[in-house]
């Protein structure tokens, strides 16, 4: 039986990684990528290697914390437990901020992508409409939001898979010279971006009170998303 404070435990170690997904292949795919290969050229696959591997320290780190202390607020509650409570307070208000600024990046990334498929009304309102509908699916439940989010991470996985396989019958080298048209500032600039793309494996980590075995799940989790994350990204590049 549960405390009465305490969230409910209905995720599993694929629903995790569901949620790791669907925070990374979002718009990072989408639009970074795109933005990334701009500022760096072919070296892109550098930067996204740099980013990908800072990504997995930071995500490491996370994944421990989470297993130490398996209750929901994620970075609040690391500062709280293990720094003081201001700092616990600010790290929970920057987290906050920055997954809301995220939120922002993808929900018009969303709306400029559908505006293009049907364009039914403005990619603003496109937007609006898209943060409201989410906001009410998550009012049904973790468990419920999960199963959506599921759904939406296979179709686009599927969606990217069809692009890779489709798209290495076209691949021509002379699309790689020169490799490094911007030089290091370029590839930096790429890995800047391309950090941004990965920063979904966090959300993973303030799950840790609604995973069964949470200790276990998380870590396994972040490693999964990661890894499945650089992959995807390089494929599509």
């Amino acid at each position: 039986m549960r405390k009465k404070n305490e969230l409910l435990r209905a995720l599993t170690l694929k629903d995790a990684v569901g949620v790791g997904l669907g925070a990374i292949i979002g718009a990072g795919i989408f639009v970074v990528t795109g933005v990334a290969a701009g500022v760096s050229g072919p070296a892109f696959i550098v930067g996204l290697i740099i980013a990908g591997v800072i990504a997995s320290f930071n995500g490491l780190s996370s994944a421990q914390l989470a297993a130490v202390y398996p209750h929901s607020g994620g970075t609040y509650e690391y500062g709280y437990q293990l720094l003081s409570p201001s700092f616990g307070f600010s790290a929970g208000w920057m987290f906050l901020i920055s997954k809301l600024s995220a939120a922002g990046v993808v929900a018009i990334g969303f709306g400029s992508y559908f505006h293009q498929l049907l364009p039914i009304a403005s990619p603003m309102v496109i937007s609006v409409v898209a943060v409201i509908l989410l906001t009410v699916v998550n009012l049904f439940g973790i468990k419920k939001a999960g199963l959506l989010n599921l759904v939406i991470v296979t179709f686009t996985l599927l969606s990217l898979l069809y692009l890779i396989f489709s798209g290495i019958p076209v691949v021509e080298k002379r699309n790689f010279t020169p490799f490094t048209p911007f030089g290091i500032s370029g590839i930096a600039e790429a890995a800047a971006l391309l950090f941004f793309a990965f920063t979904g494996y966090a959300r993973i980590a303030t799950l840790a009170e609604e995973v069964h075995h949470p200790e276990k799940t998380i870590p396994r989790a972040v490693i999964i998303t990661i890894l499945s994350a650089i992959l995807l990204y390089a494929a599509v590049s």
